[in-house]
């Protein structure tokens, strides 16, 4: 629990303190795209700032890091905090832990790459 929990404040924090994305890092392109998502995705982000670009404006890197990091969390908290929340045993609940965090994993980049598509900040 301890290691989910660690990755989920890693992958937020980074995600909040990303304000630039190197073109030779190997990442898809809608990755290194700024985008101007919608005032709950910012508010649920911690309203990054950054002195490169204006307010209201992020990577999508930093969208999907800190999705990411909220969907570790939550996993984590229903998975280890509260065992008795999940009433499967054995395979049951292995199956259920992994379906789980593909879920949290493709929501994050899908939800990034949807963003990056519909709300694109162009300079």
């Amino acid at each position: 629990m301890i290691f989910i929990l660690s990755l989920a404040v890693f992958f937020y924090v980074a995600g909040y303190r990303l304000d630039s994305v190197r073109t030779e890092v190997v990442f898809p392109k809608y990755f290194r795209e700024k985008i101007r998502p919608p005032k709950f995705f910012y508010l649920i982000c911690a309203s990054p700032k950054s002195n490169k670009h204006p307010v209201g404006v992020m990577f999508a890197l930093g969208l999907a890091s800190q999705l990411m990091g909220i969907g570790f969390a939550i996993f984590g908290l229903v998975f280890y905090a509260n065992p008795d929340l999940v009433i499967l045993s054995g395979l049951n609940r292995v199956v259920a832990e992994m379906v789980s965090l593909c879920a949290v994993l493709l929501a994050s980049y899908i939800i990034s790459y949807w963003l990056a598509q519909k709300y694109p900040y162009n300079e």
